[in-house]
């Protein structure tokens, strides 16, 4: 299944700041009264005064699941680029940062009622930098990155799980409860549980 999800381009997410409260503030070059990615990252902040940024991610190849009790290990490895949005019309959308990443993270899984939830833990998130147009960014200060994208995934992925979906049924596949803005991440996470769960229920 989630192989399907791979092909069908469902693990394919692009993220900005109207994407989640965790990243209102965040994703700006310029920082306000308090932390943004143009500290981070060189010399963003002075080349792309008072942008917005975006991340695009595009899965590479379909994950890889090692299934131990009640808990789900996988690795993903997809394409991660940066972009500068505009901000007025004299300016274009413009990528800043081409990159490899590979996230190795665990899921525990459990039943709650009349729901599968659990939580997430990222065990590793690794960069390979491919290309960049900011200045003072190399691999070695963009592979720290994954530090700081460890913590926020781990956030996103047990958000997700919290929602949990509703134990299969004669009456069809389970549907994510509630709503989230990354439909996308939700879909293939809604995926893994029905592969580590189905079987439990006599799905088919």
């Amino acid at each position: 299944m989630l192989y399907h999800a791979y092909k069908q381009h469902l693990m394919d997410v692009i993220v900005g700041p109207e994407s989640s409260p965790q990243l209102k503030d965040l994703l700006f070059t310029s920082c306000g009264t308090g932390f943004c990615i143009g500290e981070f990252l060189g010399a963003l902040g002075d080349q792309y005064p008072n942008r917005q940024v975006e991340v695009v991610f595009t899965a590479r190849k379909a994950p890889l699941i090692v299934f131990v009790e009640n808990r789900a290990r996988f690795r993903l490895h997809g394409r991660m680029n940066m972009f500068v949005r505009p901000n007025n019309p004299q300016q274009v959308k413009e990528m800043i940062i081409r990159s490899d990443t590979t996230m190795t993270a665990n899921v525990n899984m459990w039943i709650n009622g009349t729901r599968i939830v659990g939580n997430a833990t990222i065990e590793n998130l690794d960069f390979k930098l491919l290309e960049t147009k900011i200045n003072d960014v190399d691999q070695a200060s963009f592979g720290d990155l994954g530090l700081f994208g460890a913590e926020f995934l781990e956030k996103l992925l047990t958000e997700i799980l919290q929602l949990g979906i509703t134990m299969p049924s004669m009456q069809g596949s389970p549907s994510m409860k509630g709503t989230y803005e990354f439909r996308r991440i939700s879909n293939w996470m809604n995926a893994l549980l029905e592969i580590s769960f189905g079987p439990l229920f006599g799905k088919r």
